[in-house]
């Protein structure tokens, strides 16, 4: 769930004025005085609980962006390209770093992760060769890229930036 930056301030600051750490009266001059250190987009991706399969089955948090496909072309994943995450977990934790990937003319499709552990605030690279296809050994470099996604088996986990670097080499 995106949940924008204003949002998630009132949330904080209505949190702290129940747990009595903030006086009520000086909740709206606090809530304007954080907000103005961040811009109008800024936010992040908050994961959501989901069950696959049987009641029986454990509950993933997860976090899924679609990948828009530019004018210009396809996302392709190069050997020298990484992928950095940034965001925040309430605990240390494996969290699943994914994209899901196509050739060209989609007869080759899969879901490319590899496992990080992360814990309070995270900035990490993760090169794309180390994505492989979930349960084969197959790897992502040369197809490109449609969704972005990052399952964990604890709540917590917000997602603040996602960028696909690519180095000139």
């Amino acid at each position: 769930d995106w949940l924008s930056i204003a949002h998630a301030l009132r949330i904080e600051i209505g949190l702290e004025v129940r747990a009595g750490m903030l006086d009520a009266d000086r909740a709206k001059e606090v809530y304007f005085a954080r907000l103005e250190k961040f811009d109008d987009d800024d936010g992040f991706l908050k994961a959501v609980p989901r069950r696959t399969g049987r009641k029986e089955q454990p509950v993933t948090y997860v976090i899924s962006l679609n990948i828009p496909q530019r004018q210009a072309g396809p996302i392709l994943l190069s050997g020298n390209s990484r992928l950095r995450v940034m965001g925040r977990s309430k605990l240390p934790q494996e969290v699943t770093f994914s994209l899901a990937a196509r050739n060209h003319d989609r007869t080759v499709m899969g879901r490319f992760g590899v496992a990080r552990r992360v814990e309070s605030t995270f900035d990490i690279e993760i090169p794309i060769s180390d994505l492989r296809e979930l349960g084969k050994k197959t790897s992502a470099v040369g197809l490109e890229a449609f969704v972005f996604d990052c399952f964990v088996d604890k709540p917590g986990l917000k997602l603040t930036h996602v960028e696909l670097v690519t180095s000139e080499e």
